[in-house]
């Protein structure tokens, strides 16, 4: 095989997949109202990404996965079991988890989704088109994939603005 470049080329129905993909993942982030719509895991609220990516280590470990803030946190206790032991190093990421569930401020408000995108936290076609197309300077990632020539890698990388 010769040349290093290689084209994606997308249908309008896979065009679609990928928009609702970048605004799930790229964009939004959850605002805690009562708790009760957030997944506590699998959601982002805390950061910038969910908690299964920044605490893999106990995740894997934890049983009730898939349950609300509300369900997890009731303001004092952090209402998760693990399925065996946890070792010292995993007790101290136990530890982060807590203070990260301290800061849980809950309210009598519907938990929102906040598009970050764009100051005013809405979602926009414009502010989406501008991340997917590349047309901004905020780095997310750099990817990289094997490819036979010319060199054994390549590389692109993910921006926003």
């Amino acid at each position: 095989m010769g040349g290093g470049h290689f084209f994606i080329f997308l249908s309008p129905a896979h065009t679609c997949i990928y928009i609702k993909w970048a605004r799930q993942q790229l964009g939004y982030r959850w605002k805690i109202g009562n708790g009760k719509r957030v997944r506590f895991w699998e959601d982002v609220w805390f950061g910038t990404s969910s908690l299964v990516i920044q605490f893999w280590k106990i995740y894997m470990l934890i049983n009730g996965k898939g349950a609300s803030i509300a369900d997890v946190w009731d303001g004092t206790t952090l209402k998760l079991t693990f399925r065996r032991t946890a070792s010292e190093q995993l007790m101290s990421l136990w530890e982060e988890l807590l203070a990260i569930a301290g800061s849980i401020s809950f309210s009598d408000d519907e938990d929102s989704l906040i598009w970050e995108l764009n100051s005013q936290g809405v979602y926009s076609v414009q502010s989406l088109y501008a991340t997917i197309s590349f047309r901004g300077n905020k780095h997310i990632c750099t990817c990289y994939v094997e490819t036979e020539s010319p060199s054994p890698y390549s590389y692109f990388s993910l921006a926003f603005g």
